[in-house]
């Protein structure tokens, strides 16, 4: 009937969590990690793995963009879970770093049963401020966007969107404009199917962290409240390396700041060599000598 697949590109204990997060909502259903092993084979043990790399041109696509192709092309797995696995009606991909905590299960049982061919959120139209408009202007009558760290796909629609983007390929892409992304062009190829069905979770479950720029700590209260599904969320080194960077050092001394809150998850020793290096970054010695101050050389550094 359905299969969940995690997506993602690297592993390790803080992704395992987020991994069983999602597993422990989509009982009943298959589950699988989709990693992309261009840069070396991933062991995400105990799951099961479906692998693959940037290199999808067996399939009749191209790589392109060079870099991060499979950021601009976050159909490019759904081609290959619906090859793996061609049985299945309704296939849901969670990107690494999202946070379940609804019955996933159930929202791909109504995609089963009321026919939806795509589920995701914040969709609607794309507008000229899109960065990839130019992509999808010339080439659908109304384009459309979604935001898509979860998205649910029935499977006619990967058949329908591999198929146009085969299509696309004929003409090799030169240029940006020449391939859509992949927010706009999956919600503007669906919308093309006949009797085509989209549908926006987020009118019936909660986002109360939904944000491209910046992720939420694991811990955080926002993660735990019911019904609700939030993006992105870290962990571990990943999320002190995300939000604490050369051009926010400031941050650091507001102690409102939620980055700055999470740090009471930590062991000082995870952090204080991060944040000391971006201070001493800054050339300032009143900078460095307000963070001596505040945040104490944890004992053993």
């Amino acid at each position: 009937m359905a299969i969940v697949a995690f997506r993602t590109h690297l592993w390790d204990h803080h992704i395992d969590l987020l991994a069983r997060q999602a597993m422990r909502w989509s009982q009943g259903v298959e589950f699988v990690v989709i990693a992309d092993e261009t840069a070396g084979p991933i062991d995400c043990a105990p799951f099961d793995k479906l692998g693959h790399t940037r290199d999808f041109t067996p399939m009749g696509l191209p790589v392109f963009p060079h870099e991060r192709t499979l950021w601009h092309n976050a159909d490019f797995p759904l081609y290959a879970l619906r090859e793996k696995f061609p049985g299945h009606a309704a296939y849901a991909m969670v990107e690494y770093d999202v946070f379940i905590n609804f019955n996933l299960t159930a929202l791909m049982e109504k995609c089963v049963a009321e026919g939806i061919d795509l589920m995701a959120t914040h969709i609607g139209d794309a507008q000229t401020d899109f960065p990839w408009y130019d992509s999808l202007a010339g080439r659908y009558a109304a384009p459309k966007r979604a935001l898509i760290p979860l998205m649910i796909v029935s499977g006619r629609a990967i058949d329908f969107m591999l198929e146009k983007r085969r299509e696309m390929n004929v003409s090799p892409p030169q240029h940006m404009a020449d391939w859509p992304f992949c927010e706009g062009f999956i919600p503007s190829c669906i919308q093309e199917l006949p009797n085509a069905k989209l549908f926006d979770y987020g009118s019936i479950i909660g986002c109360p962290w939904f944000w491209v720029a910046e992720p939420v700590h694991i811990s955080n209260p926002l993660c735990q409240l019911g019904n609700t599904i939030n993006h992105p969320v870290m962990t571990g080194p990943h999320f002190i390396q995300k939000c604490f960077t050369p051009f926010n050092v400031e941050r650091i001394f507001n102690p409102e700041d939620h980055a700055v809150q999470a740090l009471r998850y930590y062991h000082p020793r995870e952090y204080y060599a991060h944040l000391r290096h971006l201070v001493e970054g800054g050339n300032d010695p009143a900078l460095l000598e307000r963070f001596e101050q505040n945040f104490p050389k944890p004992a053993g550094m």
